[in-house]
């Protein structure tokens, strides 16, 4: 039997997916002006925030959500865009990569344990209140929390750092197994879509994860695994962008001007960083297929994990 709090759940979700359907058309805040208000907004917020601030609203969810990124095909991964998009991210990850190398390991690890608490928390608060609706609700974005994760683990494979990335990789398996065996123990009371949402929240999706094993090799140098990777890829179908981010208090970002045509004159700021990313999925073999993602990006984890033998 639904409860009413869940229809009103699946209620929400419907219409955040019509939005997102109708601002991939439209354009969010195609208005160059009103968005030009919006991000003055963001920066004047995040100019009055210390690191610890940002740190603590990092897993919230408006800044993912407005401006984001919003792209035509079904069920996208996009956690990479998505993230990068978030100024406050971009922030974060910034400081961080200003830390010394101790101290930046040390807060990495003490920033991943944080946010992946905080995505376990929310997903067993969801599930024992669709187990039990007189159960507290969960009042945590799974988009925040995330997001949040996306925002650390890129920060570490920017650091080079491989055993702490390879260690927050294990430690999201070991959460993954958790929830799954949460899951199955009354999947089939569950409605679908619930289990959907679910599983399409609580890691960081599987291009995603491809791309700060690329990004940790390409950081090191290590010439070798990023030849084996260059094969594997090319075997895959998968292709490269390159993708320019700039400094979270720039005037204009990447992201700021999709979908809003004349909102910078003058383009993108200057003293961004580029980087070269893997594309979406879509025409690689690997397409609307996860069991071969998640086997790619198995593969990935393994060739980066053999360089710590």
């Amino acid at each position: 039997m639904q409860t009413p709090t869940f229809n009103r759940g699946i209620s929400l979700l419907i219409m955040v997916l019509i939005a997102v359907a109708i601002f991939s058309v439209i354009g969010w805040g195609q208005n160059p002006t009103v968005h030009r208000e919006r991000i003055n907004k963001i920066l004047a917020t995040l100019s009055a925030e210390s690191f610890d601030d940002s740190v603590k609203n990092l897993a919230t969810d408006e800044l993912f959500s407005n401006p984001g990124f919003h792209t035509a095909p079904k069920f996208p991964q996009i956690c990479l865009e998505t993230m990068l998009s978030n100024r406050r991210c971009v922030k974060v990850i910034e400081h961080l990569r200003d830390m010394e190398q101790d101290e930046r390991r040390k807060k990495l690890r003490e920033l991943f344990a944080k946010y992946l608490e905080i995505q376990s928390t929310a997903i067993h608060t969801v599930l024992r209140h669709a187990d039990d609706p007189t159960a507290p609700v969960n009042n945590q974005s799974m988009l925040g929390s995330q997001g949040a994760i996306c925002a650390v683990m890129f920060a570490t494979a920017e650091s080079g750092d491989r055993q702490l990335l390879l260690e927050q990789f294990d430690q999201l398996d070991k959460s993954t197994e958790k929830i799954e065996e949460r899951i199955k123990k009354n999947e089939k009371a569950h409605e679908p879509i619930l289990i959907h949402v679910i599983r399409g929240n609580y890691t960081p999706d599987n291009r995603f994860q491809l791309n700060v094993l690329f990004l940790l090799e390409k950081t090191i140098a290590n010439h070798k695994v990023l030849g084996q990777i260059e094969r594997e890829s090319v075997i895959a179908g998968l292709r490269r962008k390159p993708l320019q981010i700039a400094p979270w208090n720039s005037e204009t970002t990447w992201f700021d001007l999709v979908g809003r045509p004349g909102l910078g004159a003058n383009g993108v700021s200057e003293g961004g960083v580029n980087y070269t990313f893997y594309e979406d999925w879509t025409g690689s073999d690997l397409s609307h297929n996860p069991t071969n993602q998640q086997r790619l990006v198995k593969k990935f984890r393994e060739l980066v994990a053999a360089q710590e033998k």
